[in-house]
């Protein structure tokens, strides 16, 4: 496949923007647990990964372009481009999550309210990404899927990053009530998402076959013949995400009767599930040359 470059920064930097906002919820949701300075101390890890994977994210993008000297002039058409727009708002939120960071890393204090301005900027981001693609004249982009994908993939991956970052430095600190609803919060949100992802498949599906364009031959690319041969790799896909909400489920569940001890394996697993299928997913979105 030829779109490797973009695939990667699509998925990192859907994840650092859906990592940026768990981070933001977490601190409100430590505010009264935690005093300032350990609130820091949690929330300083996935602060700096959000930023590593905005910076990965950019770094991928420039191998996109090929000659990283013309990115300048993708911005000239902010008024009637898409690209453009995206290019404007990533960048922007590249540069808002990392000068949070250096704040925070400077300062001894995570602002939740900053980390909310970068993830609102990075969801804007998001979005013009998702208009690009419907914009074209490739069938299984057009639909709406495309953002549902993108978003979707933004709750679930961002939710399952921050709990895996997070969870581990708040063990011992905070009553039990709050590791439940760190717990629950993530297991919600990874549901709400792979559920919106899974709710718009057969429109998504219907659309496809009944789209004008899927007899139209856009050489060198064949979307539909390739859809259709991924049929083993899509079902990979929801495999892999329910399974992973499962575990992630379950794993809340214990944490309410149990308490947190040996639940961070678990958490983990489902983890790792989970982002292997939407790395699954996001492969099959640009598996497009038949």
């Amino acid at each position: 496949m030829q779109e490797w470059p973009i695939l990667v920064f699509t998925a990192l930097l859907t994840s650092a923007v859906g990592l940026a906002g768990y981070t933001a919820l977490a601190g409100y949701w430590l505010h009264d647990a935690l005093q300032e300075r350990q609130r820091f101390q949690v929330l300083r890890l996935p602060m700096l990964v959000a930023s590593g994977l905005a910076v990965a994210g950019l770094a991928a993008s420039f191998a996109h372009l090929g000659y990283p000297m013309n990115a300048p002039n993708a911005i000239r058409h902010v008024a009637s481009s898409w690209l453009s727009r995206e290019i404007l708002l990533v960048s922007a939120f590249i540069g808002a999550i990392c000068l949070t960071t250096l704040w925070a890393l400077r300062s001894g204090k995570a602002q939740s309210r900053l980390l909310s301005g970068a993830f609102l900027i990075g969801v804007l981001g998001v979005l013009a990404m998702g208009e690009i693609y419907r914009n074209t004249s490739v069938v299984t982009w057009m639909h709406l899927n495309t953002h549902v994908m993108f978003l979707g993939g933004l709750i679930l991956m961002g939710s399952v990053l921050g709990l895996l970052l997070i969870a581990p430095g708040v063990a011992g600190r905070v009553d039990p009530a709050t590791t439940r609803k760190l717990f629950a919060a993530t297991a919600a949100l990874v549901l709400a998402g792979l559920a919106a992802q899974l709710l718009v498949q057969p429109s998504y599906v219907a659309a496809i076959g009944a789209s004008p364009l899927n007899e139209v031959v856009t050489y060198p690319l064949h979307p539909v013949e390739a859809f259709e041969a991924n049929g083993g790799l899509r079902a990979a896909r929801w495999v892999l995400g329910l399974a992973g909400a499962a575990l992630m489920m379950l794993a809340a569940w214990q944490v309410s009767r149990n308490g947190e001890r040996g639940r961070w394996p678990l958490a983990a697993v489902a983890g790792l599930l989970l982002l292997s299928g939407e790395v699954v997913g996001r492969y099959v979105f640009y598996a497009i040359h038949g």
